[in-house]
């Protein structure tokens, strides 16, 4: 005679138990904290124990997130290794919980959190090379526009072409680093690195930007973040090439914007400042 399968075991609210808001946001508190006791309103059928059915299934939700946020961050996670960033992943889901059902919104603060996270104070570029990871997320699933045709700029007078002001392309991002932690990013990145790293003295500012519904990214040149954050702030060219020429003596405006042009960094529209 064939034998029965079990029923599964399955953990359910029960009804008249208090507030059922209340409820779900104990049970999603309790869910990124191993010290929490399960919360009021729960209990396991077929005489399961609720404490160790809510363990289970606390532990499939920690991990499944600690995993999605290494998917967030594979750059970041290949300098540590795997086993390393999951326990970084616990100590950072246990100060800050997704608050958002699209995972692809959580971490933002992360490359924050790891600039006071004391297990990793050895490696001073980690957090920048976070700030790419995000970036990159960020440039991938930013709103489309048409960018800037580069001849675009060559129909405004000269004389007018101080009073211009762009704007950044809604995928662009910018990263500035005093390290070379662009250099890192691209290297960490590669599934199979060949050969060794050279890492460049001093720091990197990098350009993720999409064209082609393809995230790219490139080392700007001196003075060119500052002059694109300016940009991003409403400034007219003049007055952001002030500002990357007061970041960096060997800004040259001709340079930044060949770059910002070709990778299609600036939206289409193009507006005058009144003179």
């Amino acid at each position: 005679m064939p034998l029965r399968p079990e029923p599964a075991q399955t953990l359910t609210v029960l009804p008249g138990r208090g507030d059922h808001a209340a409820i779900e946001a104990a049970f999603a508190a309790a869910l990124t904290d191993p010290g929490a006791p399960v919360p009021d309103g729960l209990c396991a059928h077929h005489g399961g124990r609720i404490e160790r059915r809510f363990a289970v299934y606390r532990n499939n939700v920690v991990a499944s997130l600690c995993e999605a946020l290494g998917d967030l961050f594979p750059a970041t996670q290949r300098i540590v290794g795997q086993e390393f960033f999951r326990m970084t992943a616990r100590a950072y889901l246990a100060a800050e919980a997704p608050s958002d059902p699209r995972l692809n919104v959580w971490g933002g603060s992360f490359p924050l959190f790891l600039e006071t996270f004391a297990p990793v104070a050895g490696l001073p570029y980690l957090a920048d090379v976070a700030r790419h990871d995000r970036a990159y997320v960020e440039c991938y699933h930013a709103a489309d526009a048409l960018p800037l045709a580069p001849q675009a700029l060559s129909a405004v007078a000269p004389d007018d072409l101080g009073r211009v002001r762009l704007t950044l392309h809604p995928a662009a991002r910018i990263v500035r680093s005093r390290h070379a932690a662009h250099t890192i990013w691209q290297f960490s990145r590669r599934t199979d690195p060949e050969g060794d790293l050279v890492v460049p003295e001093g720091g990197e500012d990098t350009l993720f930007v999409r064209p082609d519904m393809t995230v790219t990214s490139a080392t700007l040149p001196p003075g060119g973040a500052a002059f694109l954050l300016a940009i991003d702030a409403g400034e007219t060219l003049e007055a952001a090439a002030d500002t990357g020429l007061a970041d960096s003596a060997g800004f040259d405006l001709g340079t930044v914007l060949a770059v910002a042009l070709s990778t299609g960094a600036f939206a289409s529209d193009v507006a005058l400042a009144p003179a």
